[in-house]
């Protein structure tokens, strides 16, 4: 299955600098797996000025497993919104086989 998913983290101002350094450290590291194994087929960065925020595709085979997926990443505890959506096949896309 593939989902839209739409995540954008918020982290406290009050953060240790090198507390966020290890932490952004860590979820690249994070995104790069997932990526490499498949879960993330495609991201964005979203034009938000001075917020954290993407969009994506990404595939699991089902929602729990999305689910998991998210919550393995290491800004999970700051990500306010957390928006998934199932993408289901479109008539114009099945036309063009």
């Amino acid at each position: 299955m593939r989902f839209l998913v739409r995540l954008e983290a918020h982290v406290p101002d009050d953060l240790d600098p090198a507390a966020l350094e290890q932490l952004n450290a860590a979820e690249t590291a994070r995104g790069i797996e997932l990526r490499e194994t498949g879960v993330i087929e495609q991201i964005w960065r979203l034009g938000l000025e001075g917020r954290r925020a993407n969009a994506g595709v990404w595939r699991a085979p089902d929602r729990a497993a999305l689910d998991r997926a998210i919550d393995s990443l290491p800004l999970r505890r700051y990500l306010e919104v957390v928006e998934t959506t199932e993408l289901l096949p479109h008539p114009v896309a099945a036309a063009e086989r």
